[in-house]
């Protein structure tokens, strides 16, 4: 099996919040306003 980089499992646990809300964000900004209506 593949043995990560000790730092990079905790790196991810750091930054997937920011991560996740970011792309929540950007979700909800699309469904609020399109960029561009089909």
């Amino acid at each position: 099996h593949v043995h990560h980089v000790p730092g990079a499992g905790h790196m991810l646990i750091e930054e997937a919040p920011e991560l996740i809300a970011t792309i929540i964000r950007r979700n909800m900004n699309r469904r609020a306003r399109p960029l561009r209506p089909n």
